[in-house]
């Protein structure tokens, strides 16, 4: 199966990883403090290494088929790499196409990993292995729609040693669930609890109004409150929450119509390497992609 992705949106996307992968290496390697820890780069949802986009391009009349790198291949060609790549997928398919990248790098048979299965139990499997003395990370959760739950998240911050990346659906998911009368099935409600890890979201979206019918009865309605920019500086916050700091202005990734579809936010566990790990991600995601 071919991972056939967005476009201009998803490269926006993946140069701000790159950046800040880059930019990561850079100090661990550099800092004399820094230097004994082992890196390490998890993608959870890693995909099999590039992706295909259907393009057109001025002065034809079809749509061109382009490859371009994905998040692994992207992570394994900084030009300093992670002392160890651990990617997450759940198809097989996928699975055999990440292992091709072993042969790809002199470096990779024994620094490369791949792990088919549950990308949360995958990942808490990995990081209950990294020690804090001695490893540091980044995460990478490029999610298929809302799979990532608050608890998961709050696991990642507890380690105290990731820092992470993650794709918010804060318009094409969040939003959509809810609708502007406050009509949730119980099934969304919960779904939204799990995601947002409360259940306090639901009055904080919504206002309360009466008014009377024509026979003079009063009626209570609900009303949505909040726009697309509302939520996710209230999914920011509930980040900020349980990380040490985040970025303060996430990414908000448009599609090709200038609708915003997600947001690239980034949060910060490791108390000492917070500052440095926001200000670069702020520079990236506020200056150099974010114009």
């Amino acid at each position: 199966m071919e991972d056939r992705f967005g476009g201009n949106w998803t490269l926006k996307k993946l140069k701000a990883l790159k950046d800040y992968l880059i930019a990561y290496r850079q100090i661990f390697s550099a800092n004399e403090k820094a230097r004994h820890f082992k890196t390490h780069y998890i993608d959870v949802f890693a995909g099999k290494g590039e992706l295909i986009f259907e393009e057109s391009f001025e002065g034809t009349l079809f749509e061109v088929e382009t490859t371009h790198p994905g998040s692994a291949k992207i992570a394994l060609d900084i030009p300093d790499p992670f002392h160890y790549y651990h990617f997450i997928e759940l198809e097989k398919s996928r699975c055999d196409k990440l292992e091709e990248l072993k042969s790809v790098y002199p470096w990779g048979k024994d620094r490369i990993n791949i792990y088919q299965g549950d990308g949360k139990r995958k990942l808490l499997e990995i990081l209950s292995t990294l020690n804090f003395n001695k490893d540091r990370a980044v995460v990478f959760l490029d999610p298929y729609g809302m799979d990532v739950e608050f608890d998961l998240l709050k696991n990642i911050a507890e380690t105290r040693i990731v820092d992470l990346w993650i794709l918010v659906p804060h318009a094409v998911g969040f939003m959509r669930q809810l609708q502007k009368e406050g009509k949730l099935t119980e099934s969304n409600k919960q779904k939204l609890n799990r995601v947002f890890g409360e259940e306090d979201w639901f009055e904080k979206f919504y206002n309360e109004y009466t008014t009377e019918n024509l026979f003079g009865d009063e009626e209570t309605f609900l009303k949505k409150a909040i726009n697309e920019k509302d939520l996710i500086n209230y999914y920011n916050s509930r980040l900020k929450g349980i990380f040490i700091d985040v970025a303060p202005s996430p990414l908000i990734l448009k599609n090709d119509k200038k609708i915003p579809i997600f947001a690239l936010c980034f949060a910060a566990s490791n108390e000492k390497g917070s500052t440095a790990a926001i200000k670069i991600a702020k520079h990236l995601l506020e200056v150099k992609h974010g114009r």
